[in-house]
């Protein structure tokens, strides 16, 4: 998994205020009495279709009532269900896979609606999901096999092959959950025109107009989990275990530090609020959160606590209300089209709070902010301080309220610089988990200059651009480059990066600023002229370019790369294309994963230094390194260069 990088940082004070774990919860779980494995939505009829893995029923609940009506009792191991465009068959998997003495069953059954009656279907390989596309016919993933089945005639037709896939086979461990037996899972865009597919070794893509399977073998570390696959309505982007992509393939942003369990968590895109709402855990054990990120680069929005972990599909309602998931007990509801303003949510009135403290005043200094609930009700609250020069008042009450918070002159008499403490807010009724509120409380000595411009969340890079009195502000926490005015010193606008942006860098001819990311495997390319973002740079599979340099004659990155050893990666403009160097002149490509790239201002030069100790020097004039060096066992910390060919590392 990709590990936090610090490029650069700023040095003030911060005042953070954080919140502790609080009992409210968002959803509701219905109890189902078994191991529910997949779930499909009949809008038209009211209904959630639940395939009970270890009951060997589907489990039939009300959307109005929120209870079951019934059940089909169907053979063993229902794993996977789909419903037809026009609602007119619901197609189950089964998974029967046993050993002997156990008695196998691998087939299709086929449900016809309203009247429910059955017919069943055996096949010679175990299937792991299946979806239907917009013609009638369900594409049917087996351990070995892409197949098109027809539900009315019970014709199979082979598409492909699948191979180096195997499925597990039963009895399983006691502790296994369907996600973790079974090796797919698969899901088709709502237009029926293109279904996608993830399983132990390959992610894939079905185009049902040329009938034609696009499948791309991957290597993941931790494994791509959950095991769920989650599309857009017009099938561009998905989701498939803990990362983003697009249709091509090209990983677009992924959560960092997921713990790739397959079987705890679940995802599904809201297409219209371009959002996506995740439980992708990041720990063994964790309590679970469900993430409201956005669907583009998975910035996420806000966290609110689940009664227990999602367990493998989730389907949203085409207005995006309600969201159906499968979860330990069952079947979970949630409410999300309401989360924002019907949620007991607690939210606070400012990000960063910041003060500056005068020695010659005695006076204590103080700020106020304001928490409230988002849902305008009435909700408790506490907060404590881990630093006694610190005190918040009031420190319990119910929202709407004001706090202050003031510093004590005296605790601070013979501090120089900043302070950090934490305010925890905690609440026994509200579902979400609130950020980090910082509060910069400087203490300035008379002889001290400069000016400081308060900015909330974590910034790693800052690139000046005199060409237009501008500077560039990366912050990292909210994926986003936040763009300053250099006479006025005032946010001027943000732009959008991919996930956990890096640094930054001007092309030679000051017209485009690319953007490296540490968690998507592209460079944002944005315009400086219209500050709008253009064509990104695609890097090679397992590529994440962490850092970006422009010299006179080519555009390097260092990239993490995935499974492999860390290169430094050849940046095609014009074609929005990165590859990996075969070689770095006569030194081979291989670099140390935190590797920071800087080019001289003429674009002459690109230091590459190595945390390792190793500095090597790109010459734009030969095209090529000329230059490896390990003088040091280490490098860390500033960095800078010349256009006299000097660096400062």
């Amino acid at each position: 998994m990709p590990k936090e990088s610090s490029w650069w940082k700023l040095p003030p004070l911060a005042l953070l205020i954080a919140t502790a774990a609080m009992a409210g919860t968002f959803g509701r779980v219905i109890p189902l009495g078994g191991h529910a494995a997949d779930l499909a939505l009949d809008e038209a009829r009211q209904s959630v279709y639940v395939a009970n893995f270890t009951a060997n029923r589907i489990d039939v609940i009300s959307m109005v009532t929120e209870s079951v009506t019934t059940s089909i009792p169907l053979p063993p191991q229902p794993a996977s269900v789909a419903l037809s465009h026009d609602g007119r068959f619901l197609l189950v998997t089964h998974f029967g896979n046993f050993l002997p003495p156990g008695t196998p069953f691998c087939g299709l059954t086929v449900i016809e609606l309203p009247d429910r009656a059955t017919r069943t279907f055996a096949l010679a390989d175990p299937p792991l999901g299946a979806a239907f596309t917009l013609d009638g016919w369900a594409l049917v993933v087996t351990s070995r096999e892409f197949l098109r089945f027809h539900p009315v005639t019970g014709a199979v037709e082979a598409l492909d092959t699948v191979e180096n896939v195997t499925a597990n086979t039963l009895p399983a461990p006691p502790p296994n959950f369907p996600p973790q037996i079974m090796a797919a899972s698969v899901v088709a865009a709502a237009d029926g025109l293109v279904v996608y597919g993830l399983t132990d070794t390959i992610r894939f893509r079905y185009d049902h107009i040329a009938r034609r399977i696009f499948s791309l073998g991957y290597t993941a570390k931790p494994p791509l989990g959950p095991r769920v696959v989650s599309v857009d309505r017009h099938g561009t982007v998905y989701a498939a275990g803990w990362a983003l992509f697009n249709r091509r393939g090209n990983l677009l942003a992924q959560f960092p530090h997921a713990s790739g369990q397959l079987h705890v968590g679940s995802h599904a895109i809201d297409t219209d609020r371009n959002l996506l709402y995740a439980q992708v855990p990041e720990r063994e054990g964790e309590p679970p959160v469900l993430m409201v990120a956005d669907a583009d680069n998975l910035t996420v929005r806000e966290r609110l606590q689940l009664p227990e972990n999602l367990a493998g599909r989730s389907a949203l309602t085409s207005d995006g209300a309600t969201l159906y998931a499968i979860s330990d007990s069952g079947l979970m509801i949630l409410p999300v089209g309401g989360w924002a303003t019907r949620a007991r949510r607690l939210v606070t009135s400012e990000e960063q709070l910041f003060l500056q403290a005068n020695f010659c005043d005695s006076r204590a200094p103080s700020i106020e902010f304001r928490i409230e609930d988002a849902s305008g009700q009435a909700t408790d609250f506490d907060v404590t301080s881990s630093e006694p020069g610190i005190r918040v008042s009031p420190e319990f009450g119910t929202t709407p309220a004001t706090l202050r918070v003031t510093v004590d002159p005296v605790a601070y008499a013979t501090r120089r610089g900043t302070v950090e403490a934490w305010l925890t807010i905690r609440s026994a009724a509200a579902v979400n988990l609130l950020p980090p509120v910082r509060m910069l409380v400087n203490f300035r000595d008379s002889d001290q200059r400069g000016t400081v411009i308060p900015v909330p969340g974590k910034l790693v890079d800052i690139l000046a651009d005199p060409v237009r009195d501008r500077f560039y502000v990366l912050r990292q926490d909210r994926n986003m480059v936040l763009v300053f005015d250099g006479t006025s010193r005032r946010l001027v606008t943000t732009l959008r990066t991919g996930n956990t942006p890096t640094q930054m860098a001007i092309t030679l001819d000051r017209r485009h600023l690319l953007v490296a990311n540490d968690n998507s495997q592209l460079a944002n390319v944005f315009d400086l002229e219209t500050l709008e973002a253009t064509h990104p740079v695609l890097f090679p599979p397992g590529h994440y370019p962490r850092s970006i340099a422009c010299s006179a004659r080519a555009v390097l990155a260092a990239s993490r790369v995935m499974a492999s050893q860390h290169t430094i990666d050849r940046v095609d403009f014009p074609a929005r294309l990165a590859t990996e160097l075969p070689a770095l002149g006569v030194y081979q490509n291989t670099v140390d994963v935190n590797t920071v790239l800087v080019a001289s201002p003429n674009g002459a030069t690109i230091l590459a230094a190595e945390a390792n100790g190793g500095v090597l020097l790109y010459n734009a004039s030969a095209d090529t390194f000329t230059i490896a060096r390990k003088d040091f066992i280490g490098l860390a910390g500033p960095y800078a260069a010349s256009a006299s060919g000097s660096f400062l590392v």
